[in-house]
């Protein structure tokens, strides 16, 4: 009698939420948190973007005179003896270039939150993409484990109708018994393996710990590797926007020095005039605008330093990713063929042997041990390859 503990094990994955990768994939987009974040952060640089072009905020208001004695010098006040009123608007033009600077740097700081969003999409997909896969193979890996239950405790029951025949020893049958027992541990560590794998992707899919049944295959593609512009990296472009950012912050830093224009408006309530005044500033430096500008020198020298290091991390990440997948992909493509194959018709005609009384049990159970781990160790190749297919496409910034 088969033991109830591998139905226990295989029930939670019968009455689970199904899910394809596309399935987690439009889930991840629409409800991952750090992607929400890093869109919430380009729509608060977009806004910023535009509102960099306005000139500086003006000041009105209305204002009111009152008082006595001779440094009173309002007219309206001298003459009517009472209280004056007047309304007043001041509008500053800024260091000349001040704000056209401004907006060119405001630009590309949008800029560099979009190709943000952009980085946080292809990491988020990356990331599901591998925990889905993973996840597959963590439900791959029980099938395997399943089986090799299913098979040992077949063989204990051979063993115990020849033990009682006296065709075979009590070794025999006590190593039946422990192979049994083994096939059970394994097959538990296999069902936490595979909870842990659930428990990774939920939160990738904005979701809590659910129970996920992965829907698809670990069969890996093939795409045709052709050379892709690293300049296209999200994260480059990124780098690149903030350089330039980075060069209208100086730009800014040292128009800060300009001469600026002031207007002011006066129209008095009481009497009705009106009194314009435009004046033209020109700040004097104690040190404080000297010393921003070699900052923001220096600050332009680190995005400069960055975006070459940056460059150079790129194509030794993609030539790294290339070398590893195109590895992967070599070692899984024969290993069926030439591996397991070969060790699965061994351990049926071993099995048809120890059922006929041909052979013992050990070579039985080497054979049995052999394409248990050779079926495990495919699946891990298999899965190899999609991992390494997702880093080579992160590490191109798109997809093949």
């Amino acid at each position: 009698m088969k033991t109830w503990l591998p139905l226990l094990l295989w029930l939670p994955l019968t009455c689970c939420q199904a899910l394809t990768l596309g399935d987690a994939l439009q889930q991840a987009e629409a409800h991952n948190g750090e992607l929400a974040a890093a869109r919430a952060r380009e729509q608060q640089a977009a806004a910023q973007a535009k509102g960099a072009g306005a000139l500086p905020t003006a000041q009105f208001g209305v204002g009111g005179l009152g008082g006595n004695g001779p440094g009173l010098t309002n007219s309206n006040y001298s003459n009517l003896f009472r209280d004056d009123y007047y309304v007043f608007l001041n509008q500053s033009t800024g260091p000349f270039g001040s704000i056209g600077s401004k907006r060119r740097s405001a630009e590309f700081r949008h800029q560099a939150a979009q190709q943000a969003v952009l980085t946080q999409q292809l990491t988020l997909e990356q990331s599901v993409k591998d925990e889905f896969y993973r996840l597959l193979a963590a439900q791959q890996r029980l099938e395997v484990n399943q089986r090799n239950l299913e098979l040992a405790e077949e063989v204990l029951r051979i063993a115990k109708t020849r033990h009682k025949v006296g065709q075979v020893p009590r070794l025999d049958l006590m190593s039946a018994e422990v192979e049994r027992n083994r096939a059970q541990q394994e097959l538990v560590t296999a069902a936490s393996e595979l909870r842990q794998s659930k428990a990774r992707l939920a939160p990738l899919l904005g979701d809590s710990p659910q129970d996920l049944q992965a829907e698809g295959d670990l069969t890996p593609s093939t795409p045709q590797l052709i050379h892709k512009d690293l300049q296209a990296h999200p994260r480059l472009a990124a780098a690149q926007a903030e350089l330039q950012q980075a060069r209208q912050e100086t730009l800014l830093a040292a128009q800060q020095g300009n001469p600026s224009a002031n207007l002011n408006l006066v129209h008095d309530l009481v009497i009705p005039n009106y009194v314009l005044q435009v004046t033209l500033s020109v700040p004097l430096d104690w040190g404080e605008l000297g010393y921003e500008y070699a900052a923001r020198q220096a600050a332009e020298k680190e995005a400069e330093a960055k975006l070459g290091q940056l460059q150079k991390q790129l194509e030794s990440e993609l030539e790294v990713a290339r070398g590893t997948y195109e590895s992967a992909l070599e070692n899984q493509s024969s290993y069926r063929e030439k591996v397991l194959d070969p060790a699965e018709e061994m351990a049926r005609v071993t099995e048809k042997g120890y059922r006929k009384g041909a052979l013992p049990y050990s070579q039985l159970l080497i054979a049995q041990r052999l394409v248990s781990d050779l079926r495990r160790q495919f699946i891990d190749k298999q899965l190899e390859v999609q991992l390494a297919l997702d880093a080579l496409q992160a590490a191109l910034g798109q997809h093949l």
